[in-house]
């Protein structure tokens, strides 16, 4: 068997006239023959075993009580704005405790603008993951979130399938890690509690889907769309009538505007068409909600 040699600058180089160099920037095998030496690339080494990804989370599952708070702010923010949100995930590693909060936002349908906030918890307490959502649309891992997650290491969880105007419709899940530009998928139950799963199987968790810059050379939408179905335990209800987020996380997200340009003062006769006073935008989108929620309710009665 040829040595294999880990060059740290610490290590000495084996004398052995065949072995394999393990390097910042790859693999190499060097061949001393009698009339030439050469150092060249390699892709494995033959003589190892083979390896493979995986992941294994050290962290107990999310309590039914986080994921009751996170659940109920993106189904407020779909209902009220048509729109994602994001919360990040804190552990102690201490005593096992979370602390979730919500960074400042800026959200729309498709996408969230959002920075990592500096926060000093104490000592024991690390940023692990974070949860966000899809708003209506299905719970997957789209391109634009495997390039946001690819700063942090961590658990990933999306949320969608929300219900503008129902309050107890299951939502759809889909959980994965990300570490070093690799995904792995993980099994629901075996990250959250609370939830009670409404029909498919889990995906089989520990094996690597793709890198990063796999998802970057073939499909930009990322993983496929979640098949598997939730609804909260004990009766709770994803929405209850009464329910209102913390004025701090309300303070934290601001609704993209899609239009053109706003004013605060009534519009004046000289003023342009296309401007609009922030009272007719709220009208507006208030016809908007009030439509839709007319058209859902009609299908629900059929």
């Amino acid at each position: 068997m040829y040595p294999v040699w880990i060059n740290d600058g610490k290590n000495p180089k084996p004398k052995e006239e065949i072995f394999y160099e393990i390097a910042a920037n790859g693999i190499f095998l060097h061949k001393q023959m009698p009339f030439w030496t050469a150092v060249v690339p390699v892709d494995r080494i033959s003589i190892l075993e083979e390896g493979a990804p995986d992941f294994q989370s050290h962290v107990p599952p999310f309590p039914q009580k986080l994921i009751l708070k996170a659940v109920r702010f993106f189904a407020w923010v779909c209902r009220e704005h048509d729109s994602e949100a994001i919360v990040l995930i804190y552990r102690n590693e201490a005593d096992d405790s979370f602390f979730m909060m919500a960074p400042k936002q800026t959200v729309s349908a498709a996408k969230i603008d959002y920075d990592f906030p500096k926060l000093d918890l104490g000592p024991g307490w690390s940023l692990i993951g974070t949860m966000h959502s899809h708003g209506k649309l299905s719970a997957f891992h789209s391109g634009t979130d495997l390039h946001d997650e690819a700063s942090l290491n961590g658990i990933h969880v999306t949320f969608g399938s929300f219900p503008r105007w129902s309050r107890n419709s299951p939502i759809s899940v889909s959980v994965e890690a990300a570490v070093n530009g690799h995904r792995f998928p993980l099994r629901v139950e075996d990250v959250m509690l609370g939830l009670k799963r409404e029909g498919a199987e889990p995906r089989t968790p520990g094996e690597a889907i793709v890198s990063l810059q796999a998802h970057r050379e073939g499909s930009r939408w990322g993983s496929t769309d979640s098949t598997e179905m939730f609804t909260l335990e004990g009766g709770e209800e994803t929405l209850p009538v009464d329910y209102a987020p913390s004025p701090k996380w309300l303070a934290q997200v601001t609704p993209r505007s899609f239009f053109p340009r706003v004013r605060r003062e009534v519009k004046s006769d000289s003023a342009p068409s296309n401007v609009m006073t922030y009272e007719e935008v709220r009208k507006l989108l208030q016809a908007r909600r009030d439509r839709k929620g007319k058209e859902e309710k009609k299908k629900e009665a059929r």
